[in-house]
């Protein structure tokens, strides 16, 4: 039987759901065909937000990926162009440095949309807020979920992956400590659609403006840049 509040699959004969823990329709009652009508049954009949789907959250971190690199494709053109004569030297320290450029300008597009939002572009394309627990202080706890995005995406996010599938409430590494959980909200599909045209359009426009910007970069790459 599916919790017609969060759309969680439960044994026939529980009376409460094991995740949200809301009385669970009588076994005469008809149940919900599929877990995506529970959840839209429980958006009907209740203002409560129900918890995302993991699906839902991987589909908004590749949205949000996109944007990530595409900033860093216009920093790397500007990089490339301004020290042009420069003679890279690939090295640990390097490698090091590149890394942290990359987790500053991830863990700043995250911060500052979601202090300012609860939610990125990636996230409102899937019709995702990030909601905070009462007693946590929302700045703090937003910061503390993103900085943790080092621990959750060791292997490929295969341990954020891990936490969000298996803890009660969804939440990887950063969401357990900083106090929060991704949230479905409802959003017009027509705003859905409009995130994922703004994405695209973004996506477009970075490779033309690192173009522009280091005409002679065509051939060159930014190292690991899709491996975060």
């Amino acid at each position: 039987m599916f919790c017609p509040y969060c759309g969680v699959s439960n044994e026939r004969w529980e009376a409460k759901c094991f995740v949200c823990e809301r009385s669970l329709p009588s076994l005469d009652a008809p149940a919900a065909a599929s877990p995506a009508r529970a959840r839209a049954a429980a958006r009907r009949e209740t203002s409560q937000p129900t918890i995302a789907s993991v699906g839902d959250r991987l589909i908004a971190l590749l949205f949000d990926r996109i944007v990530v690199v595409a900033i860093l494709l216009v920093g790397g053109a500007w990089a490339a162009d301004r020290w042009s004569g420069y003679r890279f030297q690939p090295t640990l320290w390097s490698a090091a440095a590149l890394g942290g450029v990359i987790f500053v300008v991830a863990f700043l597009y995250h911060f500052l949309s979601e202090v300012a939002l609860l939610t990125t572009l990636g996230k409102a394309a899937m019709g995702l807020h990030v909601g905070v627990e009462e007693d946590r202080n929302r700045l703090a706890a937003i910061a503390i979920r993103n900085a943790l995005r080092i621990v959750d995406a060791i292997g490929f996010y295969l341990i954020g992956f891990l936490f969000a599938t298996f803890t009660s409430r969804r939440q990887r590494v950063g969401d357990l400590v900083g106090g929060t959980v991704v949230l479905d909200w409802p959003v017009p599909r027509g705003g859905r659609a409009a995130m994922m045209v703004l994405i695209v359009i973004i996506a477009v426009a970075a490779v033309w403006l690192a173009s522009s910007i280091c005409p002679t970069c065509g051939g060159q790459a930014i190292p690991s840049v899709l491996r975060h």
